[in-house]
């Protein structure tokens, strides 16, 4: 682990601090300016990158950035996410079928309306066979057919 500035020199190349006072023995003048870089090894190969930042703090910070997303990479560690809303996931279930003819998506827009309503904003994997009878029992009160409360209570798969 390796941080260090490149700077262009004047006279071709990058400026060093080898002179006296830490000038640059090419031309003559300290190195001021130029990017961080910093320089690592991982997985038998060296990884030589420009933080793109004349901040040290900042060039410290991503170097620890990409060792730690090269890290997650090799060992396949992805980032928990939430599972999707029933909105959501119903949206996408739908957009997954739009090779339906007409009348078909429009039973199932209806179907998912009720659903929506009821299932709203809860998380996918926070529905259960209670829940499913709730919403059973719900549209039975509401005098909705036969078909709307028990066929369209059994919801395809939406993930």
């Amino acid at each position: 682990m390796s941080l260090y500035k490149r700077v262009t020199c004047a006279k071709g190349g990058t400026c060093n601090t080898k002179g006296p006072n830490a000038t640059c023995t090419k031309c003559g003048e300290r190195p001021d300016g130029g990017a961080w870089w910093y320089r690592f090894r991982f997985g038998g190969r060296i990884i030589h990158e420009s933080s793109r930042s004349q901040s040290l703090t900042i060039a410290r910070e991503a170097e620890k950035l990409r060792r730690r997303q090269l890290e997650e990479q090799w060992n396949r560690i992805e980032k928990k996410k939430l599972p999707p809303t029933f909105e959501q996931a119903s949206a996408g279930w739908l957009s997954r079928r739009a090779a339906l003819k007409g009348s078909t998506r429009e039973t199932y827009e209806h179907a998912l309306k009720h659903l929506k309503a009821f299932f709203g904003k809860g998380l996918i994997s926070d529905i259960d066979a209670r829940d499913v009878a709730a919403y059973q029992k719900a549209r039975t009160a509401t005098n909705a057919a036969g078909a709307s409360a028990l066929a369209r209570s059994d919801p395809p798969v939406l993930v």
